[in-house]
């Protein structure tokens, strides 16, 4: 290609994210020949009360062709482009900060004891005295349930709602993250220090 000039405008109405929060962020991934930068320009739209538009703009001189071949690397492993995200956040700071809360939120509650999670756990642990012995049967049970990203996923009228943990050991199956999960280091040490 001798050149090429790309320009892309982002939509100016107004994105939510799946959890309706306001988008208010571009970013950008570039994959493209030494040299070549994207230029981010503000151009007027004579309406005040939505802003300027946005645009950025691309140009590129001499790029070679990229040729497919037999027994070759897929073309998007090498081949020039650039790629567009939407965000919520400015920081990856931010990103971090919101998303970890709102993973710690559904981890605990997915984790939280119950009377159903200690019975399991006692009865798993039965018949032993030290810690290492209690926590090597405990691994043992949880072991021997079943992964079902090896076996099938049960759809949610076969097995109803997977809420929290004591529904993974009721249904003795879980996906690897629901097994995980059985045997946080800090939840068995808790249980553990109960007994």
């Amino acid at each position: 290609m001798k050149s090429a000039h790309y320009v892309w405008f982002p939509t100016s109405r107004d994105l939510i994210d799946s959890k309706e929060r306001p988008i208010n962020s571009i970013s950008w991934f570039p994959i493209l020949p030494p040299g070549v930068k994207i230029e981010n320009k503000e151009l007027p739209t004579g309406d005040s009360m939505r802003g300027n538009q946005r645009a950025y703009e691309l140009t590129v001189h001499d790029v070679p062709p990229t040729l497919k071949e037999e027994y070759m690397p897929p073309l998007s492993s090498y081949s020039y482009r650039v790629y567009f995200n939407s965000l919520r956040f400015r920081t990856g700071e931010e990103f971090w900060k919101s998303e970890g809360k709102d993973w710690s939120k559904r981890r605990d509650s997915f984790m939280k004891e119950n009377s159903d999670v200690k019975a399991a756990t006692v009865a798993a642990v039965a018949g032993e005295t030290t810690s290492d012995g209690k926590l090597r049967k405990l691994y043992a049970k949880v072991e021997a349930m079943e992964n079902t990203e090896f076996t099938r996923e049960r759809d949610k009228k076969e097995d109803g709602q997977v809420n929290n943990v004591g529904d993974v050991l009721k249904r003795l199956r879980g996906n690897s993250t629901q097994l995980t999960e059985c045997l946080l280091p800090w939840r068995v040490q808790r249980v553990l220090a109960a007994m």
